[in-house]
């Protein structure tokens, strides 16, 4: 049950949904109730892919949802999408 907990708490944060303060849980449809253990930031639609450079400095990330669809570079510091590319319709 822990491991099913953790697995929908990264489901939410990388659907790119603002997780509200650590005092409000997020509610699913199912009923359950998840209390994030972090901090997240908004991202595009549907990030499929993420990878994080060598320096750990930077992350790619893939969108491939239903609207735009762009890979975007994060500063991994300040948590802010640097700059983002819009690329043809890949999924």
């Amino acid at each position: 049950m822990k491991h099913l907990s953790s697995l929908l708490a990264l489901l939410l944060l990388f659907t790119g949904e603002v997780v509200r303060s650590q005092s409000q849980p997020v509610t699913l449809p199912n009923g359950w109730h998840l209390t994030p253990a972090g901090r997240s930031f908004p991202l595009g639609d549907l990030p499929l892919n993420l990878e994080l450079s060598r320096s750990g400095r930077y992350m790619a990330v893939t969108n491939n949802g239903q609207s735009t669809q762009m890979i975007q570079l994060v500063d991994t510091k300040s948590e802010r999408v640097t700059d983002s590319v819009i690329i043809g319709k890949s999924w």
